[in-house]
């Protein structure tokens, strides 16, 4: 299927990706990355819309007296500001380029390799998507089983500079797939993640770890983003599976 997962890569600084091959989701929250862009005054990893509602042209009344409409109104749950996210990117076929029979190669803008190397790190960790090892199902079975309830699934994005509240109508209060939800200028980074159900970042915390000690090792390899962009892969017929060369 055209939107299957080929490939799921997570990027950041060589070190901290070490840890996640060996099992360790490092966590952050919705109110985390809004507060990076609101101090940072710019668009990349942080999103100041992130987790939000976002209305626009809102009318306005004080004391019953009409008022000129405010251009942006921003509502963001307060539970919704302590569920740990874990954010990685998510690759289909799409995404690729066949350049001979069973050869490919990345076909993404340059503006999604620049977002990546300014916002993210220099370092990508690449996880095969497998039948055998499913990065997904081993994180959510290894949750569930420990009753907690974990989303995952790609990011929808939305045109946020629309006055058109129709995008989100689809979401009733409450329901954790606002978490799913970016403006559409995150679009180049194919971002997908983890929401978890019923366990929260503590007080005053931006963050939580899981020590899943879960070894993926002998499913992924770490590399230069540099030298990702430019390296051909192959396709595995007998198992689904596309492997970099």
């Amino acid at each position: 299927m055209a939107n299957e997962p080929w490939i799921f890569v997570k990027y950041g600084k060589k070190e901290h990706l070490q840890k996640l091959q060996l099992g360790q989701l490092y966590c952050g929250t919705t109110k985390y990355y809004r507060d990076m862009e609101n101090k940072s005054m710019s668009k990349g990893r942080g999103d100041r819309y992130e987790g939000c509602r976002v209305l626009k042209d809102v009318e306005t009344k004080i004391d019953g007296i009409k008022m000129p409409n405010a251009s942006e109104v921003l509502i963001a749950r307060n539970i919704d500001d302590i569920t740990p996210i874990f954010c990685f990117s998510w690759y289909c076929e799409k995404d690729f380029i066949q350049i001979s029979a069973n050869k490919y190669k990345f076909n993404l803008s340059e503006k999604h390799w620049t977002d990546i190397l300014t916002n993210f790190g220099n370092y990508a960790l690449v996880i095969y998507n497998t039948e055998q090892n499913n990065f997904i199902r081993t994180i959510t079975t290894y949750f569930k089983k420990k009753k907690i309830n974990v989303i995952a699934k790609p990011i929808e994005y939305f045109d946020y500079s629309s006055s058109n509240r129709n995008w989100y109508s689809k979401y009733k209060d409450g329901d954790m797939n606002l978490l799913f939800m970016k403006d559409k200028f995150f679009c180049d980074q194919h971002e997908a993640r983890f929401a978890f159900d019923s366990i929260f970042v503590k007080k005053n915390n931006t963050h939580i770890s899981f020590d899943t000690n879960i070894n993926f090792s002998n499913v992924s390899f770490l590399c230069p983003v540099q030298e990702l962009k430019e390296r051909n892969c192959l396709w595995d017929s007998c198992q689904s599976l596309l492997k970099f060369i």
